[in-house]
């Protein structure tokens, strides 16, 4: 079985230049991966493959047009992918850092370890003007992974980090204390949503969503534009905004990016997202391409729109679609703009796994180093696991709470569906290794019965799968820290492997 493919961007007879040399951010580290671990399946064999590779990465085809643009060096990211069924990246250790966050909550500058002081380095926090200064321990990196702190004027936070999805103010079927009780340290809101109702006006004028909703922690707020994809048929984009019709009373609604920002100024949230052109990644031809500009021209309108630049921390979207060259200028226009965070926007929307993660690659490699990167609708356990080797940083989704309401639980071997009539008497917990109330307490048997009849089934799950995701969050945390990420990532995907191999012994001896 071959265990690497070599990837070619254009038809198999398409003319075969010389590589360029990989784009580099200014204040990129300047590595190059040279390391690999890879997981692949034969039939119920799975191979783990170490791959020391003194070289970029892969050659690859590219046509003369594309080269002769020198943004094709997007593409070359310094780093092989391969299509396989578990496909992993895990790059060479370099020397533990030491990361300063200075502009605002989240400027991280890299300091090697040979320069830290004798007396135990640390990274300082310099938070928004009315917060203290702190001092906190060393964080870590393992090549382009990498564990930091994120001050932000409601909450200290840790990276990588999931979000919970709290649509309208709210997780579904949990309160905040439980939010708190899991370790949620940022919550997600939407714009569009909020806006329609209670209204932003209501919401500041009860003192932000932080107070409405009784939210002692940090939030970010999205900023409407993935509605474009999700609300198409009620939305008409034009260059001075998006026209939505209402689905609460069909009346006309007209987002601009001016009209975001200054909505997201008064719900209040720590992170506010510019208003960005979304369109599917399934989607090919011009479409892409005006999306990613228009998002480069609605950038500038929101930065002047924003009113509270000490107060809230405005982040970029890049769009593109699977255009390496596209992504490209796309990156390049935010980094110039200098913003506090970026956003890695319009994946996760049906592409491939193989061109989701050489997209999210690309971006980091090209994304500033000592600012946060965060990857949008992401929430499968696997691609936080992956995005996270890959430098970004946060990640938001609906996935866990959702997939718990159809009476799926999220579990170290994969998912574990207790609808299925073999939960009816099974006196197990859901998880035995997870220390979350629901597994403590509770049998796959007696949630098995509430999610067939009652809301509080999916109410437990959801409880039982943000903790499982926080959970994940704090173990990629530590592990870069502790310097035995490689350890963690062999030790996550062996178990979904074994567990992959018994249900495939199972069907053949039955």
């Amino acid at each position: 079985m071959a265990l690497y493919t070599e990837h070619q961007v254009g038809p198999r007879n398409a003319k075969t230049f010389p590589r360029p040399q990989p784009a580099r951010h200014p204040n990129s580290m300047g590595s190059t991966f040279t390391g690999s671990i890879l997981f692949s399946f034969s039939r119920s064999r799975v191979f783990l493959t170490e791959n020391i590779l003194n070289r970029a990465g892969p050659p690859r085809s590219i046509t003369k047009e594309r080269q002769r643009t020198g943004t094709a060096a997007a593409a070359e990211l310094g780093f092989a992918l391969w299509r396989t069924t578990f496909l992993y990246l895990l790059l060479p250790r370099h020397q533990a850092a030491a990361a300063t966050f200075n502009h605002r909550f989240c400027t991280l500058s890299v300091k090697p370890a040979d320069e830290q002081s004798s007396n135990g380095a640390s990274f300082r926090v310099s938070a928004l003007p009315n917060l203290k200064e702190q001092v906190s321990p060393v964080l870590g990196r393992f090549n382009r992974a990498r564990a930091a702190r994120l001050t932000l004027p409601h909450f200290v936070s840790q990276t990588p980090l999931f979000m919970p999805v709290g649509t309208q103010g709210t997780i579904k079927g949990l309160t905040t204390n439980q939010l708190e009780e899991i370790g949620c340290q940022i919550i997600l809101g939407n714009t569009y949503h909020l806006a329609l109702r209670p209204t932003s006006e209501l919401i500041d004028e009860l003192g932000g969503l932080h107070k409405f909703m009784n939210w002692p922690r940090a939030m970010l707020t999205d900023s409407g534009g993935f509605q474009m994809v999700s609300l198409l048929h009620l939305a008409d984009i034009t260059e001075k905004g998006v026209t939505f019709q209402s689905p609460v009373d069909g009346k006309p609604m007209l987002l601009t990016p001016e009209e975001s920002i200054q909505i997201q100024n008064r719900i209040g949230a720590d992170i506010i997202m510019a208003l960005d052109d979304v369109v599917k990644t399934t989607i090919t031809g011009p479409r892409i391409e005006e999306a990613m500009y228009r998002t480069l021209r609605w950038i500038d309108r929101c930065i002047a729109a924003h009113k509270k630049p000490n107060e809230q921390n405005l982040f970029g979207i890049v769009q593109g679609g699977l255009d390496p060259v596209l992504r490209d200028i796309c990156v390049r226009g935010l980094v110039e703009r200098n913003l506090p965070g970026y956003a890695i926007g319009g994946l996760a929307g049906g592409e491939d796994k193989d061109s989701f993660w050489r997209v999210v690659a690309q971006c980091t490699a090209l994304l500033p180093e000592d600012k946060p990167r965060y990857v949008m609708g992401v929430g499968y356990p696997l691609d936080i696991v992956v995005c996270s080797a890959l430098g970004a940083d946060l990640y938001d989704c609906v996935y866990p709470t959702r997939t718990a309401r159809f009476g799926t639980a999220l579990v170290p071997e994969g998912v574990l569906k207790l609808k299925h009539k073999a939960m009816a008497e099974d006196t197990r917990p859901i998880d035995p290794t997870c220390s979350c109330m629901v597994c403590k307490n509770y049998t796959r048997a007696y949630i098995h019965c509430l999610v067939t009849k009652d809301a509080m089934g999916s109410q437990l799950l959801s409880y039982h799968n943000l903790h499982y995701m926080l959970q994940l969050s704090r173990d990629l945390h530590s592990s870069i820290i502790e310097e035995r990420f490689p350890d963690f990532v062999r030790g996550f995907l062996q178990k979904m492997v074994n567990a992959e191999c018994e249900c495939s012994r199972k069907e053949r001896d039955s």
